[in-house]
């Protein structure tokens, strides 16, 4: 196993205008969204966790203010963290993105290219399952493509050439869903939540979410004095400034 590993390598952003490559790529997220998994299936996660964390900002908001004040973000004063929260909840319900096994971290880095001895082509391991949960479909479709043509967390630092025009997205999109069609049969496609448009407004409103999820995230993470994990403050809220 660690010698698979050691030969394995992730899928190169620089790669994405290989064909063969990218239908892999989406051909694999159909094929884990369609899987059956005997686990508890719930569609709140995502909203809890917001609110969790949003919970723990709240309950230190004089600290949260004298941080802010510290390294000069005044976006934070002039934008209520709480309506953005609610406003993005609304958006979530109303895209109605279907609820199905998702991976919940599909993005480059866990999308491992391996060559078949038998015959010598490239193959696609997915790992990294540690996350993955009956969640929106929105999700995954988010994780990938924030970074589709890009470095990983580019997105962070700047918001150019995001999220990615629909001329970009579309045969991404249409590869997908003709995976699905396989999978789950003609049903898939007569149902008007499979639609390409309807899929390409989920996929819209999941990678605004990326920004909030991780201002909200990060917020709570610099003042929880339990959190033990490294964490830059300022750099992290630069990120999302």
């Amino acid at each position: 196993m660690f010698l698979f590993l050691c030969k394995a390598q992730a899928v190169c952003i620089r790669r994405t205008k290989e064909s063969k490559l990218v239908e892999m790529v989406f051909k694999k997220l159909a094929q884990i969204h369609g899987m059956d998994v005997p686990i508890k299936r719930s569609n709140n996660a995502l909203i809890n966790d917001m609110e969790i964390a949003y919970k723990t900002i709240y309950e230190n908001m004089t600290q949260f203010n004298d941080m802010i004040d510290k390294f000069g973000f005044e976006i934070f004063k002039t934008n209520d963290i709480k309506v953005e929260l609610d406003f993005m909840k609304e958006l979530m319900i109303s895209c109605e993105s279907p609820i199905m096994f998702t991976h919940l971290d599909y993005r480059s880095s866990n999308l491992m290219i391996i060559n078949n001895n038998n015959n010598n082509e490239e193959e696609i391991i997915i790992c990294d399952y540690d996350m993955a949960r009956y969640d929106y479909r929105g999700r995954d479709f988010a994780a990938i493509l924030s970074e589709w043509g890009r470095s990983q967390w580019a997105w962070i630092k700047s918001i150019d050439n995001f999220p990615p025009e629909d001329s970009a997205i579309i045969p991404l999109v249409e590869i997908y869903i003709k995976e699905c069609e396989q999978i789950f049969g003609k049903k898939f496609t007569q149902n008007p939540i499979n639609s390409l448009e309807h899929i390409i407004n989920e996929i819209k409103v999941f990678l605004l979410n990326i920004f909030l999820f991780y201002a909200i995230i990060s917020c709570a993470k610099s003042l929880d004095v339990n959190n033990n994990l490294v964490h830059d403050k300022q750099v992290s809220l630069v990120c999302i400034h």
